[in-house]
């Protein structure tokens, strides 16, 4: 019904724009989310998900975040999405810190898309977000793309 009000978001990529483009051929009125969906959340601002598929997944709480620091180990945490191409990219480079420094770094990633409440515990409000902890502290916080060099420099 085209007398109510009606916001879509596809969270990224060509998706996205082919919404958007059949969105406004019909008659409708398309907004941009200046920072995206990341953005949106973070302050605090409404947001109805429709599900298509449900899954039995259970979100991280603060605790289960708190137990995965509790390692004598340098923990490397990445923030991602499914849908985020830095990510995608980050990932290649987070599997092989993973492999090649694994008896002194574990790597963990944890969905936004499914850990909200960690995401605003963290206050991630743009992906990919990595984390370097030593001993349960934070060392290192980064926003965006990094190369493996600046990773391997701060662990």
């Amino acid at each position: 019904d085209k007398s109510k009000p009606v916001f879509v978001y596809c969270l990224s990529g060509k998706r996205s724009t082919a919404a958007a483009t059949q969105l406004r051929s019909e008659g409708f009125t398309v907004y941009e989310l200046d920072g995206g969906m990341l953005k949106w959340r973070a302050a605090n601002l409404p947001e109805v998900k429709v599900e298509s598929i449900t899954t039995d997944k259970k979100e991280m709480t603060i605790d289960d975040f708190n137990a995965l620091l509790n390692t004598d180990k340098t923990v490397l945490i990445d923030v991602f999405a499914t849908w985020c191409g830095p990510c995608k990219i980050l990932s290649l480079r987070l599997d092989e810190i993973a492999n090649e420094d694994s008896s002194t770094v574990t790597v963990i990633r944890i969905d936004a898309d499914e850990n909200k409440m960690i995401c605003d515990y963290l206050k991630v409000d743009a992906l990919p977000t990595l984390f370097v902890y030593k001993n349960q502290k934070l060392k290192w916080r980064n926003v965006g793309l990094v190369d493996k060099a600046e990773i391997l420099k701060h662990l």
